[in-house]
């Protein structure tokens, strides 16, 4: 194991990647604590890996924005269950700066980048019709003209505190390796299954 988890992660990710067996190696659920101390979960798309952390896009006025804002504690999982891996991550999550996130968005397809403007995301709508109606809005108030990011659409970065890598063995013997933030460096032990 490298002595960086961001740095094994790249590896495993790599691998991932290159096996062709996974549908979608970038799927990361992101469980939020709320408010009210329930707990709630989704998958997001994982868009890059700094030495700093792990980051995702998302609308700032979404259900799961209001958690992070209560709470900045996260945890999140990918699981490549064709590989008999998965890796989990705790940490703290920020928005992101406003460089990856104008960056981000403008590699976006144009359909993509209206979307974010018609869409309140996690609003409640009456019909389909009315995300429709949003969106040919937005169409003509951007027609020939680029589409500059929304202020409620962006980045963020979770910034890890611990993060596991399991791989699955023979009798359910499986490795474990936990990884733990000490100021500015990590230790790593191995954990029983």
């Amino acid at each position: 194991m490298n002595a960086n988890p961001i740095q094994e992660f790249r590896a495993w990710y790599a691998a991932a990647v290159d096996s062709k067996k996974i549908m979608d190696p970038t799927a990361m659920v992101v469980a939020s604590g709320k408010p009210d101390g329930s707990v709630d979960a989704r998958v997001v798309l994982l868009k890059q890996v700094t030495d700093v952390g792990f980051y995702f896009v998302s609308n700032y006025q979404s259900s799961k924005a209001r958690d992070f804002e209560a709470n900045a504690h996260v945890a999140v999982v990918f699981h490549w269950d064709a590989l008999e891996q998965q890796i989990r991550i705790r940490g703290r999550i920020a928005k992101a700066e406003a460089e990856f996130s104008d960056n981000y968005f403008q590699s976006r397809s144009r359909d993509s980048q209206l979307g974010a403007w018609a869409s309140a995301q996690s609003q409640v709508i009456p019909d389909r019709d009315a995300l429709s109606h949003a969106l040919a809005e937005v169409r003509d108030r951007f027609e020939d003209q680029p589409v500059p990011r929304p202020s409620h659409w962006g980045g963020y970065c979770i910034q890890p505190d611990a993060v596991e890598f399991w791989l699955g063995q023979p009798h359910r013997l499986h490795d474990r390796f936990l990884y733990s933030r000490v100021g500015d460096s990590w230790t790593c032990v191995r954990l029983s299954p």
